[in-house]
């Protein structure tokens, strides 16, 4: 194959520059221009061309499909021959992206820096004397100056190129030249208008914000505009004409006045760059995260209005993905070994491989654009992912053989886990009253789903840690809103969850896949809920072809504990002669019901709702009545309307409608758990010709943002409302993953693991959890260290919390014996430990070959890999404490055993998942490519063979890893969204 080195210069200047736009934006601007050429073929001398000369060579002079071309940076000069030139070449070298591995990614991998740091001579600078000069400004002696500067340039990159490649295995150069296509050879369309619209929503909703707390601009009053002379008025440049003043709530100091104005003193910590005190006004600050759910409204206000000026990145990424797609097909950035580990990473102001969002639970409008991000017409989007794939490879290479065949077998693993956390076997599969569920948080609910709180009825993704649950019996707390990612959810009766979320049935716990396929089972699930809204009766009677519904119902309070007591002074409500007639219409036996709906209750009467339509209510008098607490006196004659959400069934005689009410209206003192429940403010009655509803059991599937809720009480569950009723679902228990300790583990659950609300252990979770504090509380230093611990809660709140936290990982670790070697008998060695000896063995020199069937050997500052690159840890050694650490190019990082496992699986499953990527790509065209999953576009017609092939290759084992069990899974889409 023939070596041709090309390197284009081209038109900069202050404005337009690659330092303020991305390389795409760059190369695709109006004001593009190229200079001039540099090229050197094969190990001939290098030369240079001119634009019109360069152009004949390119299009007449080489034989594209046998050529091999080589660049630094070659998504620059590759997006320019490909945009520009309509060419593709051969193969695509790049020895930016090959510096990334073999020096280190953060070692510096510039040209200039490459040179000195491999004593091939020197680049040059006469680079910076073109600035803003166009091809017919530079003079005779400029152009040859700058044509030697550049030939100089492709000198340097050939013998870097050389180098390297040698010691470069051939898959890697493959997989550098697909990375690179995805850039050059775009294939992906944009919905500018969905994106432009994401732009403008977010600015909207910042100005609403600040106007919302009064922050209008003091220059224009919040006009966004200021007199002028000449024009009258123009826009005020102090806030860009919104109207609004951003610098007050961009202040820490003027943040801080105002939050002391409503009586919050800002609380501080220490600033991880200067270890001076500073505000903790981070969104993932524990204090920010209080006061975001704090009772004032003031208080809400203020810290929702400082994340959302600090916050821009919908405002600039859909901003720019808008404009990518405005020019047309929108190519992909990947950059090549981004990290130590090998992994790919994102790169040009863009990163295409974190466009979901995942870690932003309140801000589910940062999915538009990767639903903004399509296939072209007559195509489809097709994803496959490698299933667990870091949890796989760490069992395999611990030799945890019991959650290998866990995972071989298909079992399930956070069942098991569970056991483990609760300290008893768990089976939710055969013991139908096992309270603990088994899914640890990995099943979930859509966002939407509505929570029975005891204020009300909320969304999921709206419920704070100051809501108390429903769980059937009694009102519980729980542990705060866990985000749970994007999954796939499957639909019915409007509830919106994993197929493994667990429901309560009369059957016991069983899967809502089961539950919303079986009518008998759903049915169950309904009649188990205990509501505590409401005592009373409703009933039916029929004369003369008229319906009368008579009511009796009364109010509990639902915070009161439950005694049986009788209530001297009880406040009913009655309902009395409410008559609906039936009347026939278009003479064929269908019925049509015309009926209004009134205030009857403050309770939840959900089995009586159907009898509730046409009622009005009236103050009536009784006696004492038993009752859990006492009732309140409501109001009669507030109006309130059905609303129809169910199907029809058949009778003998035709089709009559099946009527299901619920409700949705505040009433006088109504209690806001009950008004939750009740839907549709509006009147509605059936049509003339009745049509069947839509069967809302989906079987068809669909990605979701997913939640839940950690530790809800006792029993682990809490009540949800769907068209039929409420029913209850278990909720997750936190898990921990092996690595981190109890004091970091510890901090993290405070502040909000992952983005999640904060979490803090108490005596309740102790209990439940079966924790003894001993041990924790009687050991001196450990105590120490938590009374330094960094909080706002007491000592013995802080104790609490870390003893149960370090007892769920000491759980955890016992468990996982062969990774943590906590537990193994004397002698043998857990997988962390023989970590440790990695460590001292690239520290000496030695070489050490460790991991299944020996993947994997030391070497001085390194460890060789099975694709046949060594992961860097250079300047490895240990300091007087004993820890140990290297040199990563910018700064040097600690390592230990459990960290090491956390690199040598990531560098794993990178190889993994790569040498997939290449197998696929030799069928089907590569489009994106993140950390472990494959993403392709393929036309339409072969979508569902393009999927299979996909996934029969994300389920392969490589050779070298024998006894690995991998699983892949996919999807297909016409938008990145639907596919993820």
């Amino acid at each position: 194959m023939q070596i041709l080195v090309l390197d284009w210069e081209t038109f900069y200047s202050q404005e337009y520059s690659l330092s303020s736009m991305t390389t795409e934006a760059y190369v695709r601007d109006p004001r593009f221009e190229e200079i001039l050429l540099g090229v050197k073929d094969g190990d001939a001398p290098a030369y240079w061309l001119l634009p019109d000369r360069a152009a004949a060579f390119l299009a007449e002079e080489v034989d594209w499909a046998n050529t091999a071309v080589i660049a630094h940076h070659a998504h620059f000069d590759g997006f320019i021959l490909s945009h520009h030139h309509k060419i593709k070449p051969a193969l695509w070298i790049d020895t930016l992206s090959m510096a990334r591995v073999l020096d280190g990614p953060k070692a510096g991998n510039s040209l200039h820096d490459l040179c000195i740091r491999h004593n091939i001579g020197t680049k040059g600078d006469f680079v910076t004397h073109a600035k803003g000069k166009h091809l017919k400004d530079f003079t005779r002696d400029e152009l040859f100056q700058y044509g030697a500067y550049c030939a100089n340039d492709c000198e340097k990159e050939y013998l870097l190129a050389m180098k390297f490649m040698d010691q470069m295995p051939a898959e890697e150069l493959q997989i550098i030249d697909r990375v690179v296509r995805c850039f050059t050879e775009p294939v992906f369309v944009g919905n500018s208008e969905a994106l432009r619209s994401a732009v403008a929503s977010e600015r909207q909703r910042k100005q609403d914000v600040l106007r919302r707390i009064g922050l209008i601009c003091p220059h224009c009053q919040g006009t966004g505009v200021v007199p002028d002379l000449i024009a009258g008025t123009v826009q005020c440049k102090k806030c860009d004409g919104q109207g609004t003043d951003k610098k007050t709530i961009g202040s820490n100091e003027q943040l801080a006045t105002l939050f002391r104005a409503c009586g919050i003193e800002p609380q501080t910590k220490t600033s991880p760059s200067t270890g001076e005190q500073i505000y903790a006004f981070a969104k993932t600050d524990s204090a920010m995260q209080e006061m975001l759910e704090d009772e004032y409204e003031d208080v809400r206000f203020l810290a929702e209005a400082r994340i959302a000026i600090k916050s821009n990145i919908v405002e600039t990424r859909a901003e720019k993905f808008a404009a990518c797609a405005e020019r047309g097909p929108m190519p992909v950035y990947i950059s090549y070994g981004a990290a130590h580990t090998f992994r790919m990473g994102g790169g040009d102001g863009m990163n295409w491989l974190n466009i979901s969002s995942k870690h932003n639970a309140n801000r589910p409008e940062l999915s538009v654009i990767a639903a903004s991000i399509m296939a072209p017409p007559g195509h489809k989007i097709v994803t496959a992912d490698s299933g667990q794939g870091e949890a796989r490879i760490t069992a395999w290479l611990a030799g945890q053989h019991d959650l290998v065949d866990a995972f071989a077998q298909g079992r399930d693993v956070y069942s098991e886990h569970a056991s483990t956390i609760y300290g008893r076997p768990i089976d939710r599969k055969r013991v139908k009253e096992d309270y603990i569920p088994g899914q640890l948080g990995k099943v979930c609910l859509a966002e939407g789903t509505l929570v029975v709180t005891n204020h009300g009825t909320k969304p999921i993704e709206r419920v704070t840690i100051k809501d108390t649950l429903w769980d059937g019996e009694k009102w519980v707390q729980h542990r705060g809103l866990i985000f749970q990612g994007v999954k796939e959810i499957v639909e019915g009766a409007s509830l919106r969850a994993t197929t493994d979320h667990e429901i309560l049935t009369g059957h016991g716990w069983r899967t809502w896949n089961e539950v919303r396929m079986s009518h008998s089972l759903f049915r169950s699930a309904l009649d188990l809920v205990n509501l505590p809204f409401s005592v009373g009766g409703v009933w039916q009677s029929k004369e003369k072809g008229m319906s009368t519904v008579h009511c009796v119902v009364a109010h509990a309070a639902p915070n009161r504990t439950c005694a049986d007591t009788i209530s001297k002074a009880v406040s009913l409500v009655g309902a009395t002669s409410a008559q609906k007639e039936p009347r026939l219409k278009n003479g064929g036996g269908v019925m049509q019901m015309l009926c209004s709906m009134w205030s009857t209750a403050c309770g939840c009467l959900i089995d009586c709702l159907p009898l509730l339509a046409g009622v009005t209510t009236q103050k009536i008098k009784t006696s004492g009545i038993m009752a859990n607490g006492g009732f309140v006196f409501i109001q009669s004659g507030r109006p309130t309307a059905p609303h129809f959400c169910d199907t029809s069934r058949p009778s003998p005689d035709g089709m009559t409608p099946h009527w299901k009410w619920t409700a949705a209206k505040w009433t006088g003192t109504m209690n806001r758990a009950i008004s939750g429940l009740l839907l549709a403010p509006s009147t509605c009655k059936t049509s003339d010709k009745l049509a069947l509803c839509s069967d809302e059991s989906k079987n068809s599937k669909q990605k979701m943002r997913t939640y839940d809720l950690a530790c809800a009480g006792p029993r682990h569950r809490f009540a949800v409302l769907t068209d039929q009723g409420p029913i209850i679902v278990h909720n997750c228990i936190l898990g921990m993953g092996f690595g981190m300790g109890y004091y970091k583990a510890s901090m993290e659950l405070l502040k909000g693991m992952l983005g999640a609300p904060p979490i803090q252990f108490t005596t309740d979770d102790m209990a439940m959890l079966r924790v003894d504090p001993s041990r924790f509380l009687n050991n001196p230093a450990k105590v120490k260290q938590v009374d330094a611990m960094p909080s706002r809660l007491s000592l013995n709140a802080r104790l609490i919390h870390c003893a149960v936290t370090n007892a769920l990982i000491e759980r955890y670790r016992a468990k996982m014996s062969r990774i943590t070697g906590v537990g193994l008998p004397p002698g043998e060695l857990g997988y962390w430990q023989l970590m440790d000896q990695v460590i001292d063995s690239m520290i000496w020199g030695k070489e050490m070959v460790f991991g299944a069937h020996g993947v994997m050997r030391t070497a001085k500052d390194k460890i060789w890999m099975p694709n046949g690159l060594a992961m860097r840890f250079d300047g490895l050694e240990r300091g007087n404490d004993g820890r140990a650490s290297y040199y990563n190019g910018r700064e040097r990082v600690e390592l230990f055993g459990a960290k090491l496992v956390e690199n040598t699986v990531q560098c794993l499953h990178y190889i993994v998942v790569s040498r997939q990527l290449l197998e696929i790509a030799k069928v089907l065209k590569v489009a994106i490519t993140t950390y472990d999953d494959v993403v392709t576009v393929v036309r339409e017609d072969i979508a569902a063979d393009a999927l299979a092939f996909m996934i029969e290759e994300m389920s392969k084992t490589p050779a070298w890893a024998t006894g690995l069990p991998l699983v892949g899974e996919g999807k297909i889409g016409s938008t990145l969204k639907e596919a993820s």
